[in-house]
């Protein structure tokens, strides 16, 4: 038997963390947080756990709610408006950091993507400053390291405001007008379609050689996820969203995180990881650790990565492929594949030279 003093315990220890996140006004993604409770709960018995995790689910949604930008509010932004941006989209998509709008430049006509962020604290303002810099450094890099003429797979950052009272921050970035992957993976599971190989391969290709670009210059991306994972008008890759981007010192292969009283270290194996991630679930449109279900407990997910392998790899796929992607999936990070090997890879390479 669970003892209720057992119970109220864990609640009150994540509840009151919630809280804490609340009053910095930050808004944590639900997965990550649920990876840190996870860490943090490894002396509670499993099943209080849950329950727990469950009562802070239920806080995070409300505030994400609490967080919602106002339409009319965006609508009537001075700050925006005084730089000629004009709200065009009537559906703000809320993110793990903030919310993006979509605006056209009265002037120009061109139309742009606006992460709307909060820049109150110190801490929030070095994170937005942070995130803005590596942004326009991994750009300005990849720019130079390709050939003029060349597609570029990361989404550049135009212009950087704030509001009047600088509590707000505005990070204007490029227009992607065919959505994320989150919204493809759930279009193709709504219709009963499938993602090809070939296609896929293309994506794979895209995906490794910004991720090897931003390797090779010390950079991780960090949050790499189907919501990061954008289309230009012509169904190109485009990655987007360096709120938890990092740079690697000179001499190190790592950086330090810590959540709540736990330290990890991250280097760019994480990246792989994540895209292996997510081209598992473009194919099986399911997480790799999902047991199969569309909507997966983020706390199953959690002790099936530590516990189990990846699901059965679906079929009508090559085995090279599988093997593949099998590869990103390696538990153990000093064994993963790297980006640099995966655009080494024939059948990947041979979609890069089209």
């Amino acid at each position: 038997m669970i003892k209720n003093a057992q119970l109220v315990a864990a609640v009150m220890m994540l509840s009151s963390q919630v809280a804490k996140i609340a009053s910095q006004r930050i808004l944590m993604d639900s997965k990550l947080v649920v990876q840190i409770v996870a860490l943090q709960c490894k002396r509670i018995v499993l099943h209080v756990a849950i329950v727990a995790v469950r009562e802070l689910c239920k806080l995070l949604i409300k505030l994400n709610k609490d967080k919602q930008i106002n339409k009319l509010e965006l609508q009537e932004n001075p700050i925006l408006l005084k730089h000629d941006y004009q709200i065009i989209d009537q559906k703000p998509k809320a993110g793990a950091f903030g919310t993006v709008i979509f605006a056209r430049h009265t002037k120009k006509g061109n139309s742009v993507a606006v992460k709307q962020l909060d820049y109150r604290s110190a801490d929030q303002k070095s994170k937005v400053d942070q995130e803005y810099k590596l942004m326009k450094e991994a750009f300005r890099t990849m720019k130079k390291a390709l050939p003029s003429d060349s597609f570029i797979p990361l989404v550049q950052p135009i212009d950087f405001l704030t509001s009047d009272d600088r509590n707000q921050a505005f990070l204007i970035l490029e227009y992607c007008s065919k959505g994320d992957m989150r919204d493809q993976i759930k279009e193709m599971r709504q219709r009963g379609m499938k993602m090809g190989e070939e296609m896929c391969l293309v994506y794979i290709g895209e995906i490794a050689s910004a991720l090897n670009l931003m390797h090779k210059n010390k950079i991780i991306h960090a949050d790499l996820k189907p919501e990061n994972v954008l289309f230009t008008e012509d169904y190109k890759v485009k990655l987007t969203d360096f709120g938890l981007a990092c740079r690697l010192h000179d001499g190190k292969e790592y950086v330090t995180m810590i959540g709540g009283t736990q330290e990890s270290c991250i280097t760019t194996a994480v990246d792989i990881w994540a895209l292996g991630v997510i081209i598992y679930e473009l194919l099986a449109l399911v997480h790799p650790f999902s047991h199969g279900k569309a909507n997966p407990n983020s706390l199953q997910i959690v002790f099936s990565v530590r516990d189990e392998p990846p699901s059965k790899f679906p079929e009508g796929f090559s085995k090279d492929l599988e093997k593949l992607i099998m590869r990103m999936l390696e538990k153990d990070q000093t064994r993963r594949i790297t980006a640099e090997q995966i655009l080494a890879v024939p059948e990947v390479a041979a979609k890069l030279r089209r």
